[in-house]
């Protein structure tokens, strides 16, 4: 249904009059300042946009929040649920354009993510608008060529923490007939094998599936303190053919020891239930998270809906790729499903009371 949405309103009239910007942001996938994209942006477009505004699970009150405000983003609240503020945020977008495109407007409209290739869709049918460029605006300095090839251009912007230069650069797009031609099969042949127990304890602590194991990657090179983090650097680090994939990595070298499901979302399972599996650092029941909780609480996040938004605002504040329960979880080496209330329960009890019988509990701070 979403993809036949995005298929209406092509034909456009001829005869536009007026050429202006539009921006929208997915809060939820973005790293850089909030102030880096507009500055970047109105130096792009050569003026103040028409229309700037970020889509996320907000807390009202919460850093993150301020941050969007301040720079000129006017804020829309996402409703509960994985991808939903993606959704939201991809039909408001080309709804909006279709509309002022047959009111003879033209201009450019900036999508601002980091990575995720769900866009890639939207960015297609953006640009398919006459009269309209749809451009990517992010801080990834490694580019999917899928996303970059389906927008107009690409916008590049540097954080402000890390330079003094001016933040934008602009980048044409590649042709997009251009392919690269796939690895030799020699080149698939990794020389360090180390990555194998790293992948098994992720799987048995619940990243099942190609998406959660992503994550858990990456949380986990975030633990270790690799300068880089994603994909490329695991292969880099390894010595396995950069664009290699995960699941192909896990059909090639340990196809002995873990079932592959079907894709496109693949599930991962660990072959034999008495399977032993060397121990590595990722950081399983890392309790660091106990000291962000009590703040959080304190601050006022004092029942289970506030503190999720208050966690989320938290994480966006210390620039972690991902958001949301399942991100946190993965971070600390917690079951990826588990509650907020049931980590509270089965690690806080001492310092934090929990009243209530759900679905919405109040926390306080026990008196010691």
């Amino acid at each position: 249904m979403f993809r036949r949405f995005l298929t209406r309103g092509q034909n456009q009239s001829s005869g536009f009059v007026e050429r202006v910007g539009f921006v929208y942001i997915d809060a939820e996938n973005s790293i850089a300042n909030p102030e880096d994209y507009m500055s970047s942006i109105e130096n792009h477009l050569g003026t103040k946009p028409k229309e700037s505004v970020a889509y996320s699970k907000w807390s009202a009150n919460s850093p993150l929040a301020k941050k969007y405000r301040s720079a000129g983003f006017r804020l829309i609240q996402a409703d509960s649920g994985e991808n939903n503020a993606d959704i939201m945020m991809s039909l408001d977008a080309y709804e909006k354009i279709r509309d002022l495109a047959d009111q003879g407007i033209e201009g450019n409209v900036y999508i601002c993510f980091h990575g995720d290739k769900g866009f890639t869709h939207l960015l297609e049918k953006l640009r398919a608008v006459r009269g309209w460029k749809s451009i990517w605006v992010t801080s990834n300095k490694k580019q999917n060529k899928m996303i970059a090839n389906a927008s107009s251009e690409v916008l590049l912007i540097s954080s402000s923490k890390d330079t003094d230069e001016k933040p934008t650069k602009t980048i044409v797009k590649a042709p997009r007939k251009v392919r690269q031609a796939p690895p030799s099969r020699k080149s698939t042949k990794a020389t360090n094998l180390d990555f194998k127990p790293t992948i098994l304890q992720l799987i048995q602590n619940g990243a099942t599936n190609s998406a959660t194991l992503g994550k858990a990657i990456i949380a986990y090179q975030g633990d270790n303190n690799w300068t880089e983090t994603g994909k490329q650097a695991f292969n880099l680090k390894f010595r396995l053919p950069k664009t290699n994939s995960y699941v192909n990595t896990i059909k090639q070298f340990m196809s002995d020891s873990i079932d592959v499901g079907e894709g496109p979302k693949y599930s991962f399972s660990i072959k034999g239930k008495t399977q032993s599996i060397p121990k590595v650092n990722v950081s399983v029941k890392n309790l660091d998270f106990k000291p962000v909780i009590l703040q959080l609480i304190q601050n006022g996040a004092t029942n289970s809906a506030t503190l999720g938004q208050a966690i989320i605002g938290y994480q966006g504040d210390n620039n972690w790729a991902e958001t949301g329960k399942e991100a946190f979880n993965l971070k600390f080496g917690l079951p990826k499903t588990n509650s907020y209330v049931n980590t509270i329960k089965k690690f806080m009890s001492a310092t934090i009371e929990i009243e209530g019988n759900g679905p919405k509990y109040t926390f306080s701070i026990k008196d010691n």
